[in-house]
């Protein structure tokens, strides 16, 4: 009967790490998408301002 506890004890340990090793790549794959999407956002904004700069001063915003 203890032999049966701790096979089964193992397997359901074994589980949980399975279940947790998969939540953390998926979080990890997430905060990936995020990094890309706010890189695309501040790409986006950037443009926008040398736009709005262009339109307003005549000339290209000068980057330092």
């Amino acid at each position: 009967m203890l032999l049966l506890f701790f096979v089964v004890s193992m397997l359901t340990y074994n589980r949980l790490q399975q279940i947790d090793e998969q939540y953390y790549n998926a979080m990890k794959e997430g905060f990936e998408q995020i990094n890309i999407v706010t890189s695309m956002q501040n790409a986006a904004l950037r443009e926008q301002i040398a736009v709005e700069e262009y339109l307003i001063n005549g000339k290209p915003l000068v980057s330092h």
